[in-house]
């Protein structure tokens, strides 16, 4: 099943489409397309088998894939990572790797595993792409490391045929089971906005998948109406009394939950950064950080140049 959440059924341009294996084709407002459709749901059946030419073939590939996925050395505790992305800031050269290094990374923590590794190589993006690793360093970054969301988790979570299992289904404190937030999700409701509350940033993730809206450009966009808010270009009556200071967590769920429902502020952001700065006016696109009117990944072009390819095109 395929379905879209609140989100798309209100036309956001920020809403995507959720499968019932728990994963969301989240980018590029896939969601409003079955809203103006007034389409909620797919949903297909059947029980036959995908069949295969070379079955032989596909099982000795598979146990070498399943062989490479179990090797699983000992490796650095989390509280390293901040230090290993320091390093390779520092290294005038990087060593290329066949991505075997990052595979124990995955197996070990899942995505989160570059949370404070990113931020110290300075790949991850700071305040609104404004600031560096020193305006969210280690003595802040500490709170949303790897162990703060894997410590959670309750069981791993498994793509389809995937022998790796890098996801996780969480709980924490007898809430209701959710899945553990991803790398971008992290970063994009962690650093990109200041903050620090590991415990914040699984209470939003949960909340826009239920609700069917992409965590990456939903980051965004809180990210861009705070540096609004810093500039003077929003202020509480324009929030409804909400306090959008850099890393007010509280402030974001709270916009958060108006942003689903389209409801006073959250109606001008439900759209992403572009169309938010076209409805608060005055200089307000400065501060609106797309490509094409969508929101950008979690990784600098600065430092790597295909992240930059992509967001050209």
């Amino acid at each position: 099943m395929a379905c879209i959440g609140p989100a798309g059924e209100k036309l956001s341009l920020i809403s995507g489409i959720v499968n019932d294996g728990g994963r969301i084709a989240a980018r590029a407002g896939l969601g409003a397309v079955m809203g103006s459709k007034r389409l909620k749901a797919l949903v297909l059946g059947g029980g036959a088998r995908i069949p295969v030419y070379d079955r032989a073939k596909i099982r000795a590939l598979t146990v070498q894939c399943n062989e490479a996925a179990s090797f699983q050395p000992p490796f650095v505790p989390g509280e390293m990572t901040p230090h290993l992305g320091a390093l390779m800031r520092v290294l005038p050269t990087q060593v290329a790797t066949d991505g075997m290094l990052y595979k124990i990374m995955l197996r070990k923590w899942g995505t989160v595993s570059m949370n404070q590794m990113s931020i110290e190589m300075g790949d991850a993006p700071i305040k609104n792409w404004k600031g560096t690793n020193e305006d969210f360093g280690p003595e802040k970054s500490a709170a949303i490391s790897p162990d703060a969301f894997t410590g959670h988790t309750i069981v791993k979570y498994h793509c389809y045929s995937c022998p790796l299992g890098c996801g996780g289904i969480c709980r924490k404190d007898g809430a209701a089971e959710a899945h553990r937030p991803e790398y971008e999700t992290v970063l994009s409701l962690g650093g990109l906005v200041m903050n620090n509350d590991a415990d914040s940033i699984l209470v939003m993730n949960d909340m826009l998948n239920r609700a069917g809206m992409d965590t990456i450009s939903a980051g965004g966009t809180i990210a861009y109406a705070m540096e609004c808010w810093e500039q003077g270009l929003l202020t509480v009556r324009d929030t409804g009394g909400i306090d959008l200071t850099w890393g007010n967590s509280t402030g974001m769920i709270a916009l958060l939950e108006k942003m689903i429902a389209r409801e006073g502020i959250g109606d001008i952001l439900a759209d992403g950064t572009r169309q938010a700065a076209r409805r608060v006016g005055g200089n307000a696109a400065a501060y609106a950080m797309h490509a094409g009117g969508q929101e950008l990944g979690m990784h600098d072009g600065c430092f790597d140049p295909g992240f930059a390819l992509h967001n050209c095109v």
